[in-house]
């Protein structure tokens, strides 16, 4: 058992090695516009341009960038300087500030699942082929089959517009403004009169 252990841990390590190998070659072939904000773009001229990208070793040969990248990895444990999200912030500072945001959603997730997936397991196991059994059957291939995104979506606006005193046009559809709401305990929650004035 332990030995078997140790070979799923490597293959996984070997796993994302080469995922993060081939997300870091794509990366480098990407058109250097996009390290660059709109504004810098129209403000800097090209000579600009290459000696920023030059002393970030952008320029360099994408095995050479990926070795760097790697060393640094390894080493030091540093995923370089985001330039995009939060441009010249270290990445794993941009990672860091969102991490227990990610833990939270994630040990919810996990503790849904184990209330709601294991009694569903037995009650199909017990009931095999029966009415349980086949809508369970049927919700697991709709799961696996749709995308994520779609599906959490899809429960997200259910859930808004069955709630009790909900009001379909007072909120924001976004995705993120949904997840912020839901991260704030805000979903579910009444609208004040003041809020309902707001929205007229």
């Amino acid at each position: 058992m332990f030995k078997y252990t140790i070979k799923r841990v490597l293959q996984s390590l070997l796993t994302v090695l080469i995922v993060v190998s081939i997300v870091s070659l794509l990366l480098s072939l990407m058109p250097t516009d996009y390290y660059f904000t709109e504004d810098e773009l129209m403000k800097l001229t090209d000579e600009q341009k290459n000696a920023i990208l030059s002393a970030a070793g952008l320029l360099d040969n994408p095995f050479e960038q990926l070795f760097h990248f790697l060393k640094n990895l390894f080493l030091h444990g540093d995923l370089g300087v985001s330039r995009r999200i939060q441009a010249g912030v270290p990445v794993l500072t941009v990672i860091g500030g969102k991490f227990g945001i990610s833990m939270k959603m994630g040990s919810i997730a996990l503790v849904i699942s184990l209330l709601l997936g294991v009694p569903m397991g037995i009650l199909q196991a017990k009931y095999k082929n029966g009415a349980f059994d086949n809508a369970g059957t049927v919700y697991t291939i709709f799961v696996n089959a749709v995308p994520s995104l779609v599906s959490y979506s899809l429960v997200l606006v259910l859930m808004m517009i069955f709630r009790p005193g909900g009001l379909l046009g007072s909120y924001d559809f976004s995705l993120s403004r949904i997840v912020e709401k839901a991260m704030n305990g805000e979903l579910f929650r009444k609208h004040t009169k003041k809020e309902a004035t707001d929205h007229e």
